[in-house]
């Protein structure tokens, strides 16, 4: 397990946590936070996790694979899509909204960044590792959490509404 090997925060995960940290955050929370940007014009959440897909590929895969002149697993993909995609979306959020899109990009890279990794994922992981969280606890933390911080988020930023040929 390449996390296992190199994290610098002496957390173990087992194969079973990594999948159910992508099924509820990658799978479920991005797809909820798309479905409310599509269903409400609401982006703050999508913002949110493209902070967090970042984030994730910088801090966790490129930066990594440049330090240590080796790869990793989710490198390519960090490379190709999360990055890539993420500065981009960063990009028309600046674009579109101006000032207002400077705080939605600093506030999501916040979130997606310590928020995200620290509290989110971090946190739980050294809870089940001590045997306080079960994986039902752990894929509960998995999926409220962010919604939980996505919400509270759009309420203390306000909405970001998208116009309607965005979409």
């Amino acid at each position: 397990h390449y996390f296992n090997d190199h994290n610098p925060f002496d957390a173990y995960v087992t194969p079973r946590m990594i999948t159910i940290i992508n099924i509820t955050v990658a799978w479920l929370v991005f797809l909820l936070a798309a479905w409310r940007a599509e269903r409400t014009g609401d982006i703050v959440p999508a913002a949110f996790c493209w902070g967090i897909a970042l984030a994730n590929g910088v801090m966790a895969h490129i930066l990594p694979a440049f330090l240590k002149q080796q790869y990793n697993p989710g490198v390519v993909q960090s490379v190709t899509l999360l990055v890539p995609f993420g500065l981009l979306f960063i990009r028309t959020l600046l674009r579109q909204y101006t000032q207002r899109g400077k705080m939605l990009v600093v506030a999501s890279l916040l979130f997606g960044g310590p928020v995200a990794h620290g509290a989110l994922l971090m946190l739980p992981i050294k809870l089940c590792n001590a045997g306080i969280l079960d994986l039902t606890g752990f894929s509960l933390w998995m999926t409220l959490g962010p919604l939980i911080a996505m919400a509270v988020a759009s309420r203390l930023l306000g909405k970001y509404k998208a116009s309607e040929h965005e979409y």
